[in-house]
């Protein structure tokens, strides 16, 4: 299973490579999001956003309803990271969390102050998808967010409990 997914990966980065030097977009992904790293967004772009508001509102009702909490988590590109891209759709996110009461965590200055070259958080820098890595940054980062939100008490939470001292007993006493 390692070695079909070293060879997937290794294909993927040949991909990659060859899509760069022909000039075609080297992001290996579905829905292309390079538009968002640009400094001037389109009329479209805008749109999208604002569609996306709606939808991040509706869920914000539905989850509030059932008493459950929703957290943003924003991921930044390898381009932000390295400052040769604008962080203009972190301001928008951010600016529609804070508008909606949505707490919300922006990795990108986390990523920035830990790997400001970006290259310990990403597979390749051509593509947006975050290394073991980036995960685990992330879930520290999230961690550290949500813990107030999860355990106000302040109490430090264990997975496992303390164990149970057993009482001092006195020598030759059977348990």
């Amino acid at each position: 299973r390692a070695r079909q997914s070293a060879i997937f990966n290794a294909l993927s980065l040949t991909k990659a490579w060859v899509r760069r030097f022909t000039g075609a977009d080297p992001a290996l992904q579905e829905v292309d999001i390079r538009h968002l790293l640009r400094p001037d967004y389109d009329q479209m772009t805008l749109d999208l956003f604002e569609k996306y508001r709606g939808h991040l509102a509706e869920m914000k009702t539905r989850l509030d309803g059932k008493g459950i909490p929703l957290v943003l988590m924003i991921f930044p590109c390898w381009e932000q990271v390295i400052q040769s891209a604008t962080d203009q759709a972190q301001r928008h996110l951010v600016t529609m969390a804070r508008e909606l009461g949505i707490p919300y965590l922006d990795l990108l200055p986390s990523y920035r102050e830990h790997d400001p070259r970006g290259r310990k958080f990403f597979h390749m820098s051509w593509d947006h998808h975050p290394s073991a890595r980036g995960y685990l940054t992330a879930s520290r980062d999230l961690t550290a967010m949500i813990e107030p939100l999860v355990n106000p008490s302040g109490q430090t939470s264990r997975i496992a409990p303390e164990p149970a001292v057993e009482p001092a007993r006195s020598a030759g006493e059977v348990p």
